[in-house]
């Protein structure tokens, strides 16, 4: 767009890859970080924190080179659908001023086209306060720019420390939605690169010494295009606004549904039955014909005065049967309160994936917990989602963080993914995830009840490493008629002294739990009257460690 009422806002994340790569594996946000990418065999930085900038990592830097450095950086591949996943899902929330936004992935930024849109929050610059502001709360890096063209905000988001400014707006958006005239002066004293030309004809500009837009002002159209091509020209005009250019936004994405009006209105559970099954009929006949599976169905209802009641089921898996979705809203009828009748009804299929056909006799192994996956179902449909729980394991040594409870659900599409992708386990972005191999870690066997946290005991022992000979806890004493043991449990090294990631019992993550340094050996013990205890000693005599013994749980 070139009309000068145009306005634009450019949103430049400027640290997403390695605040991305922080997210994913529970790095501390000012930890050391280098992100690098894979040019010709090559392992080359690309993005670094700024603590990691700090001890001497540089951008286009081999990561052996970073390395030698500084060994204790965390060194993460640039993860390019991360950051398009996470860009969409921000421009997606910027509808909320404006329909027209898209993402720009190669520079890490999304646009906005708000042009007659920004009336409605007091202004351009109220608009860009409010995003900030927006970005500030959730702790994301981001430096906002507003322009009459898509180019110039791009330039001034990226370029923003070469742009005049008082020192308390340093921080702030920069806001340039002047005259073309005003536009063109401000844009002079930026690099060449905020034109966003290819690397060639920027290396070319600065070999004829031309590093700054306004040294090109005083060089014709032709002559820049026979010495530089017609690109670099074109960037100039867009800038300005003088050449319009075509930006692809995001696609408000169609929801598929189905809805039936009624002449009559309905009355009586044998006809709200036959109208949901109506409903489920339909949306699964275009479920087919776009070859498509849902895992989340919304059905609605609205009664003769306009009250509106809705329903909604959740699946494990993807499905499309007809058969399933019969059971599973069978039990919606009896709970809808229809008054005087229903005069319209809709249902909604949400969660979308595409159902491509899969040969069971190659890989059974998706379809072989079918009739758990369909009953779990069936009891979340009855129950509410939070209600059927089951434990996932973690790949964790530390007993009381190798296990937490979430949603039945949640589990058998956490299965599911990793089953359809068949990744290696260690390949996996997210290793809370349980994976295809349920058995993360070979563990000993492990007591049913499992104190949280562990609870001190004395003990008497014949010697420093051996087992228990007696224990005393709440005034009473156990003889130790059996013991069986050690396992020994080494501390999570890789984790920070001052705390660690756990999972406490209700499933909740949780980073402020005491995190200890020392090995633990874990015992078996009998005692005389029958208790089977799990017992273990914190600290190694022989490093010279204090020495403590703990009781974490009871055997059946």
């Amino acid at each position: 767009m070139s009309s000068s009422n145009s306005e634009f806002i450019y949103i430049w994340f400027y640290d997403l890859p390695v605040r991305l790569a922080c997210h994913q594996q529970g790095w501390q946000l000012d930890a050391t970080v280098a992100i690098y990418h894979i040019v010709n065999t090559r392992h080359i930085i690309c993005y670094a924190s700024h603590t990691a900038k700090q001890a001497g990592i540089l951008i286009d830097m081999s990561v052996a080179d970073a390395q030698a450095i500084l060994p204790t950086c965390h060194f993460r591949c640039y993860d390019d659908i991360a950051v398009k996943n996470w860009l969409s899902r921000v421009g997606q929330w910027a509808w909320r001023y404006t329909p027209l936004t898209g993402i720009d992935s190669e520079s890490l930024g999304i646009w906005m086209n708000v042009t007659g849109a920004t009336h409605l929050v007091g202004g351009i610059a109220a608009m860009c306060d409010a995003l900030q502001i927006e970005f500030n709360q959730i702790s994301v890096s981001a430096q906002i720019a507003a322009a009459p063209t898509y180019g110039a905000a791009w330039a001034f988001a990226h370029f923003s420390e070469f742009i005049a400014r008082p020192s308390l707006q340093q921080n702030r958006p920069v806001i340039m939605c002047d005259e073309r005239a005003i536009l063109r002066q401000k844009l002079q004293p930026l690099p060449v690169a905020a034109l966003r030309i290819s690397a060639d004809i920027e290396a070319g500009l600065r070999q004829a010494g031309l590093e700054q837009i306004y040294q090109l002002s005083p060089i014709s159209a032709i002559s820049l295009t026979t010495r530089f091509g017609s690109e670099l020209v074109q960037r100039l005009g867009q800038i300005i606004g003088d050449v319009s250019e075509l930006q692809k936004p995001l696609i408000v994405p169609t929801p598929l549904m189905a809805s039936k009006n009624y002449l009559t209105p309905l009355l009586g559970v044998e006809a709200i039955q036959k109208m949901i099954a109506d409903l489920v009929h339909l949306i699964c006949i275009q479920l087919a014909q776009r070859h498509l599976v849902t895992r989340y169905l919304v059905i609605a209802v609205q009664r003769v005065d306009s009250t509106i009641i809705r329903r909604t089921i959740s699946l494990s898996r993807p499905s499309r049967s007809e058969a399933l979705l019969h059971r599973l809203t069978a039990h919606i009828a009896a709970e809808i309160d229809v008054e005087f009748g229903i005069e319209h009804s809709w249902i909604e299929a949400k969660k979308l994936s595409a159902g491509l056909p899969v040969n069971q006799a190659f890989d059974s192994s998706l379809y072989k917990d079918d009739s758990k996956d369909t009953l779990i179902d069936y009891l979340t449909a009855r129950l509410g989602h939070n209600k059927v729980r089951q434990l996932q394991p973690i790949d964790s040594w530390q007993p009381e963080s190798a296990q937490r409870v979430q949603p039945a659900q949640q589990t058998i599409r956490q299965l599911h993914t990793h089953a359809s992708n068949r990744l290696p386990y260690w390949q996996s972005q997210d290793h809370s995830e349980i994976s295809d191999n349920i058995n993360l870690i070979s563990f000993s066997a492990r007591p049913l009840s499992l104190l949280t946290p562990a609870v001190p005991v004395d003990v008497i022992a014949l010697l420093p490493d051996h087992p228990p000979s007696m224990i005393r806890w709440r005034k009473q004493n156990w003889q130790i008629y059996q013991a069986t043991g050690p396992e020994r449990i080494g501390p999570s090294w890789w984790l920070q002294s001052t705390q660690t990631n756990k999972y406490t019992n209700n499933g909740n993550y949780s980073n402020n739990s005491k995190y200890s340094d020392k090995t633990r050996d874990y015992y078996w013990l009998e005692t005389q009257s029958g208790e089977r205890l799990w017992v273990y000693r914190e600290g190694l005599t022989e490093r010279g460690e204090s020495v403590e013994w703990f009781l974490h749980g009871f055997f059946a």
